[in-house]
């Protein structure tokens, strides 16, 4: 269950939402890496959309290419959906590409997005 704080948003992505950010990572992906690179999910959370990613660029899902990630909080990411912006530069990671990057407050509370599968 996801604890709600004071002015923290919470975006709901429909399967549509996500079919059209899984294309938009494909696209990065297939410019920035050539062809037979292997895709993986950095968690579990990232699972089915590195599955959407692999079959749309006809690519393996195995260790060892590019690793994928919902977001990049405390995570060794290659390419993400979102990029967290922290006030403080030492917690934020700097993923290739993100389609989105979202805004930490001073206590570190952002914007939580639920995927469909999560509903």
């Amino acid at each position: 269950m996801v604890k709600l704080v004071k002015n923290q948003a919470v975006r709901h992505i429909s399967w549509m939402e996500l079919d059209e950010m899984v294309d938009g990572i494909a696209s990065a992906i297939g410019s920035m890496y050539p062809p037979g690179v292997n895709i993986y999910y950095n968690d579990i959370d990232a699972v089915i959309p590195t599955y959407m990613l692999c079959y749309a660029l006809k690519r393996n899902m195995a260790p060892g290419g590019v690793v994928f990630g919902l977001n990049d909080v405390g995570k060794n990411v290659d390419i993400c959906f979102y990029n967290i912006e922290f006030p403080s530069e030492h917690f934020n990671f700097k993923p290739k590409y993100s389609l989105e990057t979202l805004y930490s407050d001073e206590e570190g509370h952002f914007e939580r997005v639920t995927f469909p599968w999560q509903k």
